[in-house]
C-alpha cells in the first residue's frame, strides 16, 4: 500500500515534468551550458567632492585683530567639533576643504572655552564664506561706562528740554493699562 502511493506521486511528479532534487546534487546536476553570471560592469568613478571654504577674522571688543587665538568650526546640524585652528598674527583664519552644511566659527579662550560664536552659515559645494567672530566687552569695561551714566545723562537732559519735555522722571500714578 505504501509502495503505491509513492508511485503514484512519482507518476504525478514526472506527469507535470517537476523532479524534486536535494539541493547538494542540484549543482551536480546543473546543465553545462547555464548561463554564467555577467561580469561585473566597470562602474563610472564617482564626481569628486566639491569642498567649501570658510575665511574670517577674530576681533576684539575694540575690532582689533586678535592674533593666535584658538578657532574652531563646529557643525551646527550634529555638533560636533570639525576643525580647530589659531588665527595668524592679524587675527585671520580660514578652514580648507569643508563640506556643504551649516556650521558657526568659535572664538576660544585658553581653557578652550566658547568666548563668542557667529552666525550660522550654510555652506553650498565650492562656496567661500566669509564670517567676523567678535570678542564680548568685558565685564569691568561695562561697569566703567555704568558708572558714569550720570554725565551721559546730562546732554540727553537738555536735548529734552530743548525739545519741550519738561519731566524727568515718571508720574506718581501709573496711568498704562493693565
Amino acid at each position: 500500500m505504501h509502495g503505491q502511493r509513492l508511485l503514484a506521486a512519482v507518476g504525478a511528479v514526472v506527469t507535470f515534468g517537476v523532479i524534486s532534487v536535494p539541493a547538494q546534487d542540484a549543482r551536480r546536476l546543473r546543465p553545462a551550458t547555464a548561463a554564467r553570471p555577467a561580469a561585473r560592469e566597470a562602474k563610472a568613478p564617482l564626481p569628486p567632492t566639491v569642498l567649501a571654504h570658510v575665511n574670517g577674522s577674530a576681533l576684539s571688543a575694540a575690532s582689533e585683530g586678535l592674533p593666535h587665538v584658538p578657532v574652531r568650526l563646529r557643525d551646527a546640524r550634529y555638533g560636533r567639533i570639525v576643525r580647530t585652528l589659531t588665527t595668524d598674527t592679524r587675527g585671520f583664519f580660514a578652514f580648507r576643504g569643508v563640506d556643504p552644511g551649516s556650521y558657526v566659527v568659535e572664538l576660544l579662550d585658553d581653557g578652550e572655552r566658547v568666548l563668542a560664536a557667529s552666525q550660522l552659515m550654510s555652506l553650498n559645494a565650492a562656496e567661500v564664506a566669509s564670517v567676523t567672530v567678535r570678542e564680548p566687552v568685558p565685564v569691568t569695561t561695562l561697569v566703567h561706562e555704568l558708572g558714569q551714566a550720570n554725565s551721559h545723562a546730562a546732554p540727553v537732559r537738555s536735548a529734552a528740554a530743548a525739545a519741550g519735555i519738561l519731566a524727568t522722571r515718571p508720574p506718581k500714578d501709573d496711568v498704562s493699562p493693565r
